[in-house]
């Protein structure tokens, strides 16, 4: 006796062992490990590079020249180190150290034979008036578009995450469905063997068997087509757990599909959610804020280029100092690039706000019809229960007449057909339900924050 209970034991604990796979489980496998995930992601991640690229502007920089130079009638050496400092309002600092002897190629720079130190300042007069720069403005914009891709990033991960979930409750429905088309194929096989007794007996005419054994053949061809249904549902889904189907089924059982337990709210809340929550709202935020700092940006564009350059230096073996003194000038009198980008950024607020508009308003239509049609589903889902129950009673009764030889095989037949379809209608409805609610979620951005 306890060896049959230990073999029970043994046989039974690895399904219980299972653990069964819930909507939940689904954020587990959306991570930088799985490719439908990091494949989105990435295109954050560089983004993020880029930015940090951007900041290399004001990277300081080591720079050295080294010439040795000995012509028929000349000759000359000339050495240089220097570090350059570039600031946030466009400013160079500069420290260097310079050895020129002999005639040189391109400048009359000479000095002692111990060389000299200089140190230098640029001043860019209209980067320093207005606080802003080419560099800096370009490097806030590399902010703001890294922002803008976490925001892009969010709406397609929500995106993926909804197409997944989808997938599961269709997995879900069609496992179901299989079962009860084993079920169909059951009571047929069952129904065999009854009827090959009670042929053998007498009792029944043996073209009876051959109905009962063509239906059999006819409810196992469904089956295949359920199972084969079923099966490409689970690969469909398990695709993107970056899962094999061993591994997911030595871990995993599928639940039933239940009835919707969240609480629906109004449709204000579910719009002022929305409004809140979605990253489409965030991205398009971004990008009006980007425009912004490119119309600051090109305020440099309205104004003269003007640049002051101060050079002080000191000869190390003479002990004497010098300096230079150097301005550059330049302006764009008909300025067609400055009217030109005004115009575009001008334009590309107004599309910004235009699509702002044209997404709330699309928000606000489908959650109404979803609402309307998530109460509709539910409705059905319970008159189909109602159908389920009245449908059994009657094949019930009609099983109890069959086996008294009052009724007849497609009488039966149409009893169970029917019963499955009520049951199918069910689960059709149930569905349907999960998926306008994952389409209400999708719509509210409500389960965003959990993806991030």
């Amino acid at each position: 006796m306890v060896k049959i209970v230990l073999l029970l034991f043994c046989t039974l604990l690895p399904l219980y062992a299972k653990e069964f796979f819930t909507q939940e489980y689904i954020q587990r496998y959306l991570n930088d490990a799985n490719p439908y995930y990091y494949s989105l992601k990435t295109h954050y991640y560089i983004t993020q590079q880029k930015e940090q690229i951007s900041r290399s502007a004001f990277d300081t920089r080591l720079q050295a020249v080294y010439e040795e130079k000995s012509y028929p009638l000349s000759s000359a050496h000339y050495s240089e180190a220097s570090f350059v400092k570039p600031l946030y309002n466009g400013m160079e600092l500069g420290l260097q150290y310079r050895d020129a002897q002999g005639v040189q190629e391109y400048s009359n720079i000479k000095t002692g034979k111990d060389g000299e130190m200089a140190v230098s300042l640029k001043l860019p007069v209209i980067s320093i008036l207005t606080n802003r720069s080419t560099n800096a403005v370009n490097y806030e914009l590399s902010q703001l578009q890294t922002k803008v891709s976490n925001a892009k990033t969010g709406a397609d991960i929500t995106l993926l995450y909804k197409k997944v979930s989808i997938n599961y409750f269709e997995l879900l429905y069609s496992h179901e469905l299989f079962l009860l088309t084993q079920e169909l194929f059951n009571k047929a096989k069952k129904r065999l063997l009854f009827i090959e007794k009670e042929v053998t007996l007498g009792n029944r005419a043996s073209i009876e068997l051959l109905d009962v054994k063509s239906q059999v053949i006819t409810r196992e061809q469904k089956l295949l087509e359920a199972r084969n249904i079923f099966l490409q549902s689970k690969n469909n889904f398990i695709k993107y757990l970056n899962l094999t189907q061993k591994e997911f089924d030595d871990k995993y059982q599928l639940p039933k599909i239940q009835p919707l337990k969240e609480t629906l709210f109004s449709y204000q809340k579910y719009r002022d959610l929305a409004k809140r929550q979605r990253q489409e709202f965030q991205k398009i935020e971004y990008e009006k804020k980007k425009i912004n700092e490119q119309q600051k940006g090109i305020l440099l564009e309205q104004y003269p280029e003007f640049d002051i350059k101060l050079l002080g230096v000191h000869d190390i073996a003479y002990k004497k100092d010098g300096y230079k003194l150097s301005a550059n000038f330049n302006f764009p009198l008909e300025r067609n690039s400055y009217k030109g980008k005004k115009e575009l950024f001008s334009r590309k607020k107004l599309r910004f706000n235009a699509l702002q508009t044209i997404l709330m308003n699309d928000i606000n239509t489908d959650i109404d019809n979803l609402l309307n049609a998530i109460k509709m589903m539910q409705q059905k889902s319970n008159l189909s229960q109602q159908e389920i129950y009245l449908r059994q009673q009657l094949e019930n009764a009609e099983n109890i007449k069959y086996k008294e030889g009052l009724s007849n095989l497609v009488f039966i037949n149409q009893r169970e057909s029917r019963l499955l379809e009520s049951q199918q209608k069910r689960l059709q409805a149930l569905l349907k339900t999960h998926i306008y609610y994952l389409e209400l979620m999708y719509v509210t951005g409500d389960y965003t924050e959990g993806l991030k």
